[in-house]
């Protein structure tokens, strides 16, 4: 009776594990396109450590985008949204892509600069496809298997989370610097286009009821300040922040000097 209670668990979780699969290869993008690999190539393009700094605190900066953003929800619906700002972001991806190969020794400015574009570009559609994706799960998942769901795809973004670290470190270690961001970036944008191609294999859900941004921007002060479960994880999520984003440009920077 308990294998077949099992089994009964993980086959409501099949039409949804989809999913799943697309949060382990969208991973690899972001851990190496927004990670440690892209700090180390900054640097090797002669970035200074406030431009990393900026270029990695970009995710945080377009967070007004990912809030505004939302009033596209109703127009485009989930999925249509979150397919179009992610397929907008995977061509940014080409610009480290087309720089790794061409492997300038000694780079002029405006190859930096490029650089540091087609991240923010990457950064500002991701902010906008992100608006969509927690609320499109959220539509289409039964309440009952929520919780393994989310459960599961944290384990599998872990997972991809480790072999992301140990590919990059085996890469460093037995190729140029060069030759292993050719691997890492091409990874990224193959990993890209597999994460798509899940994307479309999920169903669409409710198209959401417009929120106008006043009674929003209205209804804010009082989630993050009133008492409650809410003000408690909004506190969780500032302490994560602070300690959790900023480790890896600052790790980078540590062990190399």
């Amino acid at each position: 009776m308990p294998l077949r209670y099992d089994l009964l668990k993980l086959s409501e979780l099949g039409p949804y594990r989809k999913g799943t699969y697309f949060s382990f290869a969208n991973a690899f993008v972001w851990m190496i396109g927004l990670g440690t690999p892209m700090v180390l190539l900054c640097e090797k393009l002669g970035a200074s450590p406030s431009q990393v700094g900026c270029i990695y605190a970009a995710v945080f900066l377009l967070l007004p985008v990912q809030l505004a953003s939302t009033a596209l929800l109703p127009v485009l619906g989930f999925r249509r949204q979150i397919l179009l700002a992610w397929c907008m972001r995977s061509f940014f991806l080409l610009v480290p892509v087309v720089i790794v190969f061409w492997a300038p020794e000694d780079p002029e400015d405006w190859v930096l600069t490029l650089f540091i574009s087609s991240l923010s570009g990457f950064c500002f559609f991701r902010a906008i496809g992100a608006t969509a994706l927690l609320p499109w799960l959220f539509e289409i998942l039964p309440e009952r298997i929520r919780g393994r769901y989310f459960a599961t795809d944290s384990l599998v973004v872990g997972l991809a989370g480790v072999m992301t670290l140990l590919l990059s470190s085996l890469l460093f270690h037995v190729l140029s610097p060069y030759n292993a961001f050719r691997s890492l970036f091409c990874l990224t944008l193959v990993a890209a286009v597999i994460s798509l191609l899940l994307l479309r294999k999920l169903p669409d859900g409710k198209r959401p009821v417009v929120i106008p941004l006043k009674r929003l921007l209205r209804r804010a002060p009082g989630l993050c300040l009133r008492p409650s479960h809410y003000r408690r994880f909004m506190r969780l999520q500032v302490i994560y922040a602070i300690a959790g984003y900023a480790f890896a440009p600052f790790s980078v920077y540590y062990l190399k000097t």
